[in-house]
């Protein structure tokens, strides 16, 4: 099953493996997903949320992902009046990977660790009812001691058009250097997308239209309910998945919990974010959600 399942997700790891060219192509950018018009979570949606977060924020997530890979976040942004400055540090293990060739379908005796590591700087600046950011993101790949680096950027606004409403949109990996590991190169999968957000005293709605290199157009659909000051609720639909989750929040702490299931496994995930405490009674300019 777990040969199966990285040929699904990365179609280029076969090639890395056995002729040590090629890479993973930024696939595994592709893991971090949110809203366009969301919360910090969601950076790497839309840079444009960096300057909208109310006060310092700091984030730690840790997901549990197909094939018995691991990825993990470190998140914090820092406002200064209209400007905010974010970095995040993005790792995925992939684990020992099981050689085969055509050959040898059940293997060769030999294993490779693979792993993923991505170094994001980002500038986010806020008006009275606009918001606009960027980042650059540092991408390095390894297959064993063999590394392939990369570095792509992103773009994207949001603007608050009126009361509880939040329209945004984001153009996302732009390749400035290709990843290579010797001679094939690669450029990181392109993506674009329009969202629109409603955050209305106890609920939220996201809706995103996504679109990129190699796929036709996606939507994720999100909803959030305030359960009372302390839980929330969340449903989504994301990547033609569902998605369910549920948060604590106490003072400037939110913890929360994350399951989608899939059909051949299931992803579990959980993140701890703090931040200024936020009155989730009142609709607030750039905090949708």
């Amino acid at each position: 099953m777990r040969k199966i399942l990285f040929f699904f997700l990365i179609p280029s790891f076969l090639l890395a493996i056995e002729e040590k060219e090629g890479t993973f192509g930024g696939d595994f950018l592709r893991i971090e997903r949110g809203y366009i018009c969301g919360d910090i979570e969601s950076v790497s949606q839309n840079p444009a949320i960096i300057g909208t977060l109310e006060g310092p924020s700091f984030l730690f997530g840790y997901k549990s992902y197909l094939c018995e890979t691991k990825y993990s976040s470190l998140a914090l942004s820092i406002p200064f009046k209209n400007i905010a400055i974010l970095y995040s540090l993005n790792y995925l293990d992939y684990g020992r990977i099981k050689e085969t060739t055509h050959n040898s379908k059940d293997g060769t005796g030999r294993e490779y660790s693979a792993d993923s590591i991505c170094s994001r700087f980002g500038l986010g600046v806020k008006t009275k009812n606009a918001g606009f950011g960027g980042n650059i993101n540092i991408v390095r790949e390894s297959i064993n001691d063999i590394n392939a680096d990369g570095i792509e950027t992103s773009f994207g606004f949001i603007f608050n058009p009126i009361e509880s409403l939040f329209l945004g949109g984001s153009i996302k990996n732009i390749t400035l250097k290709s990843l290579s590991f010797i001679k094939e190169k690669e450029i990181f999968p392109k993506e674009f997308g329009i969202g629109v957000g409603y955050k209305k005293r106890k609920i939220a709605f996201n809706l995103d239209l996504l679109t990129s290199d190699d796929r036709k157009f996606d939507a994720s659909l999100g909803f959030k309910w305030f359960i009372n000051s302390l839980f929330f609720l969340n449903v989504g639909y994301i990547d033609k998945n569902p998605d369910f989750g549920l948060s604590f929040n106490h003072k400037n702490i939110s913890i929360s919990y994350n399951f989608l299931p899939l059909s051949f496994e299931s992803v579990h995930s959980i993140s701890v974010t703090i931040q200024p405490q936020i009155d989730t009674d009142e609709t607030l300019i750039f905090n949708p959600l």
